[in-house]
């Protein structure tokens, strides 16, 4: 039977059928995404990742000839040279743990991105060996290894056009946190999931209810942790079929 005959059924004999899919976050092939895996809220072993994402793209035969490189690691080795006197400064100096999170996120956000979209695009033009390029930078494809970061679910809520998301973040022992969820109907248009018109409110809990949306349609959900030290990756997408 197609999606459409079983919803009829159901809605004939007053069944409410389950339809979820769980597909993989990325199709390595076709759009692989690199990232960089920081051990968040682990000061001391970012900045050891930090070095050895540093030495590798230095020696890496995809990266280290790219014009420019020389430079962008110097920087690099610079900001890490910072981190690790803030790290080691933190709580010998009033205010030293608020400066050194601070330079924390913006590293792992904004300088680490800018050697990562480095390697994403070695990676674009070279998709076959994605996985082998992330690896000699020390970083990795995401979805490469089978495995979301979250046990989550996405099920039909109590009313028509609504579903709700729920996640377990049990492993990483926070409080402080903030729940970023996002939608789309073509989950295969990266583009898609930041439509104003998929906007998901991120809530403070790793629970919401999401309304309004059109029954029969088949809407692709992620979540993902804000965490003080920065976003974790992406969970694995759920499909769901709306009724």
């Amino acid at each position: 039977m197609t999606i459409n005959e079983i919803l009829e059924e159901s809605e004939r004999n007053g069944i409410v059928p389950i339809i979820m899919t769980i597909v993989s976050q990325n199709d390595i092939t076709r759009h692989p995404k690199v990232v960089i895996k920081y051990p968040l809220g682990d000061h001391p072993n970012i900045i050891i990742k930090a070095q050895a994402i540093h030495d590798a793209m230095k020696t890496s035969p995809w990266t280290s000839g790219i014009t420019g490189i020389v430079t962008k690691l110097a920087s690099f080795q610079t900001d890490i040279a910072t981190y690790t006197s803030l790290e080691a400064n933190a709580k010998r100096v009033s205010g030293g743990v608020g400066a050194r999170d601070t330079f924390s996120s913006t590293f792992i956000t904004e300088t680490s991105e800018d050697l990562r979209v480095i390697v994403q695009g070695v990676v674009n033009l070279n998709k076959t060996s994605a996985i082998d390029i992330a690896k000699s930078c020390d970083m990795e494809i995401q979805g490469a290894g089978g495995r979301s970061p979250f046990k989550w679910t996405v099920t039909h809520g109590k009313l028509s056009g609504s579903v709700d998301l729920s996640a377990d973040i049990s492993e990483y022992n926070t409080r402080r946190y903030c729940s970023q969820w996002q939608r789309t109907k073509d989950a295969s248009d990266p583009a898609s999931w930041y439509l104003l018109e998929n906007e998901i409110l991120p809530t403070l809990q790793a629970k919401t209810t999401v309304f309004d949306l059109r029954v029969k349609d088949t809407v692709s959900f992620r979540f993902r942790l804000i965490l003080s030290d920065g976003p974790t990756e992406w969970s694995d997408v759920i499909q769901i079929i709306i009724i």
